[in-house]
């Protein structure tokens, strides 16, 4: 007996869906930080032209396959959390106080959207896209590669991101202390 999932029709449909989906996200995305003002007639054709290009860019579209069920799964586990700890008789005013105010939600947060991001792009690319280039290699996506894998490079970058917390604590520190 065949099914819906077993048919081509979900891999007939998914082109729409993802064009909906990522025209859906940047247009939310456009309107909350306002880039163009309140102007939703811009701001809806930035963002059809966004889901245009992943649409015709095909490892875009696969990243897109990949990532959005594991941010699913990433959301509906946060939510479960959330709700366990509601369950438990925290209140939510606390937890929202929480997730507010404190940075390693913020950087769990981010830590998951930046893995699963990486996870997406290994499985669409392959494990190349973290291999060095060999000394040889000479294309311009090689030279990047050998450039930004550079031990030093990567040590400054770290060491960059550090201070910026440092005085991004520091200038918050002195600002609530006026």
């Amino acid at each position: 007996m065949a099914t819906i999932l077993s048919s081509n029709l979900l891999g007939f449909i998914t082109p729409v869906i993802i064009f909906m989906f990522i025209f859906v996200v940047f247009f939310a995305i456009l309107s909350k930080i306002k880039l163009f003002s309140d102007n939703k007639s811009l701001n809806s054709l930035v963002a059809f032209c966004m889901a245009v290009l992943f649409l015709v860019i095909p490892e875009a579209r696969q990243i897109i396959e990949v990532a959005t069920p594991w941010f699913v799964v990433f959301i509906v586990a946060g939510l479960l959390l959330i709700m366990t700890f509601m369950v438990l008789g925290i209140d939510p005013e606390f937890i929202k106080g929480v997730a507010q105010d404190n940075s390693v939600v913020l950087g769990v947060v981010v830590g998951g959207i930046i893995f699963i991001f990486l996870f997406a792009v290994t499985q669409v690319f392959g494990t190349q896209v973290l291999q060095q280039p060999g000394a040889t290699d000479t294309g311009l996506f090689a030279i990047f590669k050998r450039t930004v894998l550079n031990p030093r490079i990567l040590g400054f970058l770290i060491l960059m991101i550090i201070a910026g917390e440092i005085v991004r604590r520091v200038g918050y520190g002195s600002a609530a202390s006026k």
